[in-house]
């Protein structure tokens, strides 16, 4: 693994050739790529990177038909990079086309550990790149529902029940 780049062997590419009527020595080839990919930078806060992994709820990877590119077996829901990367790097993942659901980044450090939930989804499309831009790790999030009571003649507040999901508060906040 490395910063900026993905591994070779991950972007799949599939070649279409096409003969030239009247003329069979001379034909084109086309290829595309049959994943997407994901990019982001991690902004240089967070320091002395050594693992970086992206996260979804449903399948972003696995054994995959290329004529469908749709995901046949081992799907996985997360991506893993190790190593020693720095700060203030940005981050390639291959991953399968579709839809990706509540897709999150969680970076592993010398220090700590950051999160973050970066959407509740997106369209990954065969070559074409899901730019992040750079992820602000400062953000604490939550979904919430409240439900409010009432007296009978529903003119007078009685209380309030506050259901709080999806708390993602990053390490560095709560240590």
């Amino acid at each position: 693994p490395a910063a900026g780049t993905f591994a070779e062997e991950h972007n799949i590419t599939v070649a279409q050739g096409t003969k030239t009527p009247g003329d069979p020595s001379v034909g084109t080839i086309t290829f595309n790529n049959v994943c997407s990919y994901v990019k982001f930078t991690v902004p240089a806060y967070v320091s002395d990177v050594k693992k970086v992994t992206i996260i979804s709820g449903n399948a972003i990877a696995g054994d995959f038909a290329t004529a469908s590119s749709k995901i046949v077996s081992n799907g996985t829901n997360s991506i893993s990079m190790k190593g020693s990367f720095g700060a203030g790097n940005t981050f390639l993942f291959v991953i399968a086309p579709g839809t990706v659901k509540k897709f999150s980044i969680y970076i592993e450090t010398a220090s700590g550990n950051w999160t973050r939930t970066v959407s509740n989804g997106f369209e990954a499309k065969a070559g074409v790149p899901v730019k992040l831009g750079t992820v602000d790790f400062k953000i604490a999030s939550m979904d919430a529902t409240a439900t409010h009571t009432y007296t009978n003649d529903g003119k007078t507040l009685t209380g309030t029940n506050l259901v709080i999901d999806n708390l993602n508060i990053p390490d560095h906040l709560t240590g």
